[in-house]
């Protein structure tokens, strides 16, 4: 959506600003899960190698589930109905 205002409206200060910022965002968030899960990897293999598949399959369907059973973000502008429109939302 950004790289559609930057096409529509140009490079500007605002758009640049706001496509640096997101992809900043990304790289932090993902460098910290990649040292977490490095972290935990090197842990477990050294206390048990036999159980790291097991262990890092489970993990990860928990984490999949949790994300398809639980609301785990709600924005508070989502309509409540299927034919919402922005007033419903905002009362």
């Amino acid at each position: 959506m950004t790289l559609g205002l930057i096409a529509a409206e140009g490079w500007g200060q605002v758009p640049g600003l706001m496509l640096a910022f997101m992809l900043g965002h990304a790289l932090v968030y993902a460098a910290l899960l990649w040292v977490a899960a490095w972290l935990f990897t090197r842990l477990l293999a050294a206390a048990a190698p036999r159980a790291l598949l097991a262990v890092t399959l489970g993990l990860v369907g928990l984490g999949l589930g949790t994300t398809l059973a639980v609301d785990v973000y709600r924005t508070p502008f989502a309509p409540l109905h299927a034919r919402g429109n922005l007033l419903g939302v905002l009362r």
